[in-house]
């Protein structure tokens, strides 16, 4: 088994505090993988999100986490660089592969206040990400991304939201 730890932080200490968090012993014996945009925090991996590839084979992760940051990827209204990861992401996930999130709700404070933020998230942007959601009529948008996710759970709690993506493979497009 194999998990990533997307925006690692300083050291890996956000893969260090995700892994003190985890209770599953499969989880705890895989092998960890951080990543990291910042060449200086002693992460596994460098890579920009949304804009790099993701240095890891195809069907390689079992298991992703992002935590605080999937607010960070690209810029409300653009689908450039959030459709770039969330396809990367897909690639480098097994099929029934997951990745569980934790960010800033829509209507949070901590949502807006952070000038780093770029993106708000709500349970309905993961609709773009689940090819069933394209086939259930109505208008069809020009752009959609090269991957399918179901959304396993999803929850708030105060100012902060999270959930389970699951990685639906192989990918079948929606007219299919």
């Amino acid at each position: 088994m194999r998990v990533l730890v997307l925006g690692a932080g300083r050291n890996g200490a956000q893969g260090m505090t995700v892994r003190d968090a985890v209770t599953s012993a499969p989880i705890l014996d895989a092998e960890w993988i951080t990543l990291d945009m910042r060449p200086t925090v002693g992460a596994d991996l460098v890579c920009t999100l949304g804009r790099d590839a993701i240095a890891l084979p195809d069907d390689s992760v079992d298991f992703a986490f992002a935590l605080q940051l999937l607010e960070h990827i690209g810029r409300q209204g653009e689908t450039g660089e959030w459709f770039h990861f969330w396809g990367e992401l897909y690639r480098v996930l097994t099929p029934g592969g997951r990745l569980q999130f934790e960010c800033p709700h829509w209507n949070s404070v901590w949502c807006w206040a952070d000038p780093t933020h770029t993106r708000a998230i709500s349970q309905d942007v993961f609709a773009y990400l689940d090819q069933h959601s394209y086939r259930r009529g109505g208008a069809i948008p020009d752009f959609r991304p090269p991957c399918d996710f179901v959304l396993r759970s999803w929850g708030v709690e105060g100012d902060w939201c999270g959930g389970v993506l699951e990685a639906r493979k192989p990918f079948t497009p929606y007219w299919e």
